[in-house]
């Protein structure tokens, strides 16, 4: 769940579905506490830390925009 679902009355919009693929990725790719064990692009975890803010004005304002970083790291030399 997002920070904001534990708030009354928080505002539930685009961002917290940002926020649900974020975790969601960062869970399939990370074997474990070691950096060493993160099974995606290098350039990724940033892509998460954003996509995952605990302030929803901090992430990205849609999956589209996202789904272009995250796609972005993929690229060779991310």
């Amino acid at each position: 769940m997002t920070p904001e679902e534990f708030r009354r009355g928080a505002l539930i919009d685009t961002r917290t579905s940002v926020f649900v693929l974020g975790r969601a990725a960062r869970l399939l790719l990370d074997a474990g506490d070691e950096v060493s064990a993160w099974r995606g692009s290098p350039a990724r975890p940033e892509v998460l830390v954003r996509a995952t803010h605990t302030d929803p004005e901090q992430r990205f304002a849609t999956v589209r925009r996202f789904a272009a970083a995250w796609r972005a790291t993929s690229r060779p030399g991310t």
